[in-house]
């Protein structure tokens, strides 16, 4: 098994100052409805792979009373390496 770790989202924060002595913050939640993947192989065998998320949407934050319809793609590239199957442990610890 090989672990791939992402995020599928963020949230940012935007601070408005008001005046000398107020502001206001709002808070915008991003989903990534794009997964762009890469898979590294030596001949018939998996040596690595890897996700980048892309194409965030911007999600209301009290989305929980609407109904959602996200559009999902995602792409994947495939490609050789002569990296020893033996070995592709240590390309995770590094």
């Amino acid at each position: 098994d090989l672990p791939i770790r992402l995020f599928v989202g963020e949230v940012t924060k935007t601070i408005i100052e008001n005046n000398e002595t107020s502001s206001t913050e709002t808070q915008t939640a991003y989903l990534y409805a794009h997964m762009d993947f890469s898979v590294a192989y030596n001949k018939d065998q998996v040596i690595a792979a890897t996700v980048s998320p892309g194409n965030p949407i911007a999600l209301e934050l009290d989305f929980h009373e609407q109904s959602l319809k996200i559009r999902f793609t995602y792409s994947a590239r495939w490609e050789s390496t002569g990296y020893p199957y033996a070995e592709r442990q240590r390309r995770l610890e590094n």
